[in-house]
């Protein structure tokens, strides 16, 4: 049922360089294997091609008809996925059911013999009969009349094409086209029926199978004469079916369970009951080989990059890590090697969606596509967004819990969200994995209390704050006191903390209010939101603030406050120079400051009782500086005086410090 046809690189005559295809069954130049099948009536059906390519193009079926069928595969011969794929194939033609099966016949080859494929025929009324190695020449009615017309009518059609296109070469892509006319060329009903005859399956010849029932441990319990003849039919060149009449009842052959009985010397039903477990002890024995083959080598290659002193962290020209690869492919070794030799378990992918990472790298969104497929994943949906995901999200997505275990004992931290805010509990399914994300999670989540509260007693607010800021130590000290009691739970929950800062420009206020932010929320970008207030003078830009209202331009779009308070409802809010900002805006802010909540132009309410405004403005900056000009006149004339009267040395100096008049009036 199968021939391959193969082109020659080059094959040297004594008058030249002369470049051929021909039908061949060795295994050497370019190989282009074609399953072929037909009934006892006469009934082929169509072509099934499989090229030696990685992928798939649409131009190797040019000559075809539209029945034709294509793959490819490394080596170019026939493996058990694509036998499975033609055995779909098949069944879409012939139509087999239970009540009526159909008898089908191929060589024991290694790829017919698979547990998918017993599967498959077993469900859909296969009866599957694999004839020994070396015996199809004898008994394989395509070997008997088929075959051999089918090499000398291609190798004709090559002659020809060679003839008519000087100096070309035979490529895949004529391959198709070449066949189809010596196909035709040869194809008729008697072939068919001559091969079933002269193979004596059809009409059944006892005698040419005595040394075959003598080797076989099968036994027939149906009777010859049962046999019936199909009824003959006109035939195209071409059936797009194969009608269930047109195939031989197949004798019930009781199978012996014995070890002797699925030997390569015998025939072997594949389909029979007891061939099960002995395809599912082969598929499992493969598997485990593949498996540790694979690890191996990754094992190998991964010691192998670290000994030439590749960074273990770097990343991939579209954004991903090496820990990364192997979460999504349940790699679990290669994830314990990975984390031993110093990956950062919690990094996060910098891959966005295929469109819009090759719209920022400037690549066409088909590479992007097919390196992410072949260099990553192929299970992922290429339109979903997959920045920040750490390599915890990619082990759940995967829906392997071993992985997870195995990162999460590695140190990664379950809390972490990505750049949609979502955790990679949220990606998984009811069940184990779920619950020890949970539970890690809460874990995780005490034992980073613990430490922050260890850091805070170590390193306080203010030293922190210190670091930034010249001076200020005492607004400083106010707010991180403030802060200390936020943290401890000592202030009403109901209410937002709200800062006021008052002073000239350049003394700190915003530099201050930032620090505040990478303090409470560790440095996330989305926890600081600024709105500078001189941008809202005009009383319509309240809308600019909550969003317009229905029937307006921009109504979809949402309020610049609304939107951010939205993505992050416990962020440092600063406002800008308010002083500057219309009454109106003003007004707005009330509601925010006294409920910690804001509706905005759609009517939606955002809670956000847990973040911390703060107002900066100039007001008084003028007065203060009066004052302040006063207090430097007032120090020097006390420094003056020290330096007269000497007898005062031993005195302690005078503290120059705000009037308690000033306090209340300015």
């Amino acid at each position: 049922m199968r021939q391959g046809l193969q082109r020659n690189a080059r094959i040297l005559a004594p008058k030249g360089q002369k470049q051929v295809g021909i039908a061949t069954s060795g295994e050497r130049g370019t190989t282009t294997t074609v399953v072929c099948a037909f009934s006892a009536s006469g009934k082929y059906i169509c072509s099934f091609f499989i090229f030696k390519k990685k992928r798939m193009n649409a131009q190797l079926l040019r000559g075809g008809n539209e029945n034709m069928i294509a793959v490819v595969s490394e080596s170019g011969w026939i493996n058990e996925n694509l036998f499975v794929d033609w055995l779909h194939n098949f069944i879409s033609f012939a139509k087999p059911t239970k009540e009526n099966p159909i008898l089908l016949i191929l060589d024991n080859h290694e790829s017919h013999v698979s547990l998918d494929c017993y599967l498959l025929c077993r469900q859909s009324g296969i009866v599957l009969l694999s004839l020994p190695p070396h015996t199809s020449h004898r008994i394989q009615p395509l070997d008997l009349t088929y075959f051999g017309p089918l090499k000398s009518a291609y190798n004709r059609e090559c002659d020809l094409y060679m003839a008519e296109h000087i100096g070309r070469r035979i490529t895949q892509y004529e391959v198709v086209e070449l066949f189809i006319k010596a196909f035709n060329r040869i194809n008729n009903i008697e072939k068919a029926a001559n091969g079933f005859r002269a193979a004596g399956i059809f009409p059944l010849d006892p005698t040419k199978f005595d040394d075959f029932f003598t080797t076989s441990t099968a036994q027939s319990e149906t009777s010859f004469d049962n046999i019936q003849t199909p009824e003959d039919q006109p035939q195209d060149s071409l059936s797009r079916s194969v009608s269930l009449s047109d195939v031989v009842a197949l004798p019930n052959l009781p199978q012996n369970t014995t070890k002797q009985t699925f030997r390569k010397k015998h025939s072997i039903i594949i389909t029979s009951t007891p061939m099960k477990e002995v395809l599912e002890k082969k598929q499992q024995n493969k598997n485990k080989k593949e498996q540790t083959e694979i690890t191996k080598n990754e094992k190998i290659e991964t010691k192998t990059k670290k000994a030439d002193g590749i960074d273990i962290n770097t990343r991939h020209p579209l954004g991903w890590t090496a820990l990364h690869t192997a979460a999504i492919n349940q790699k679990v070794d290669v994830i314990k090697v990975l984390l031993h030799d110093g990956a950062d378990v919690n990094a996060g992918d910098n891959f966005v969606n295929v469109y819009r990472t090759a719209m920022e790298m400037g690549l066409h969104s088909l590479d992007v596509l097919m390196k992410r497929e072949e260099e990553f994943s192929d299970r992922l949906n290429n339109r979903a967004t997959f920045q920040g995901f750490t390599a915890l999200h990619y082990a759940v997505l995967a829906d392997s819990k071993i992985c997870v275990k195995a990162l999460l004992d590695g140190g990664a931290n379950p809390t972490v969200e990505n750049e949609a805010g979502h955790r990679a509990v949220e990606y998984a399914t009811e069940g184990e994995i779920k619950e020890m994300l949970i539970k890690h999670a809460i874990k995780y989540d005490e034992i980073v209390k613990e430490k922050e509260a260890e850091e805070r007693r170590r390193f306080p607010l203010e030293q922190r704050l210190k670091q930034y800021i010249v001076g200020q130590e005492g607004p400083i000290s106010i707010v991180a006191s403030t802060i200390r009691r936020k943290e401890n739970g000592w202030i009403d929950e109901e209410h937002p903390l709200v800062f006021l800062f008052l002073g000239s420009s350049g003394i700190g206020k915003t530099e201050l209010a930032k620090q505040l932010a990478a303090y409470i929320h560790r440095d996330k970008r989305d926890s600081f939101i600024r709105l500078d207030m001189s941008e809202y003078q005009e009383k319509h830009e309240v809308a600019k603030l909550i969003g317009a209202p229905p029937g307006y331009v921009g109504h979809d779009d949402g309020g610049q406050l609304t939107k951010l308070l939205k993505k992050h409802p416990s962020a440092v809010v600063l406002f800008d120079e308010v002083d500057k900002a219309h009454p109106d805006v003003l007004t707005i802010l009330l509601q925010l400051f006294d409920e910690g909540r804001l509706t905005d132009g759609k009517g939606k309410t955002i809670e956000c009782k847990k973040a911390i405004f703060v107002m900066t403005s100039n007001l008084g900056s003028e007065e203060i500086a009066e004052y302040a000009m006063q207090l430097r006149a007032e120090a020097e004339r006390l420094l003056n005086h020290r330096l007269n009267n000497t007898s005062d040395e031993d005195q302690e100096p005078e503290r120059i410090e705000i009037s308690r008049n000033f306090k209340d009036q300015v």
